[in-house]
């Protein structure tokens, strides 16, 4: 079995912050023009290498990945119109996922602080 590359995981891990966060910035954009008229809502896009991230060798653990390519904000023009309704649900969801990736983030970091110090305090 291939040794885990933590530092690749740590980093997709913060990458998919960022652009958690990032989206959530687009949904309050979104929300706050919404009665504008000439107003396209915006959307976070991703590279391929993202999606690609998840197939092939990862699936025997984490050696193989690729870090993801960084979030970017482009209008959506498959969907330009604002709907209240779906901003603010893709914003509850987009928190609740935020806050699990964090959690994680930090457990990883204490583990690691643990390991380092022979598990004293």
């Amino acid at each position: 079995m291939p040794t885990p590359n933590y530092a690749l995981l740590v980093e997709q891990i913060s990458t998919s912050l960022t652009a958690a966060s990032m989206q959530n910035r687009v949904s309050a954009s979104n929300i706050a023009n919404r009665d504008s008229e000439a107003y396209v809502r915006l959307k976070v896009a991703f590279d391929q290498a993202l999606g690609a991230a998840g197939e092939g060798p990862a699936t025997a653990g984490l050696a193989g990945l690729q870090p993801p390519a960084g979030p970017r904000v482009v209008p959506d023009v498959s969907n330009p119109k604002v709907s209240l309704e779906e901003e603010l649900l893709e914003l509850s969801k987009n928190t609740m996922n935020y806050q699990a990736m964090a959690k994680a983030l930090s457990r990883y970091f204490s583990i690691a602080e643990a390991i380092a110090s022979g598990g004293r305090s």
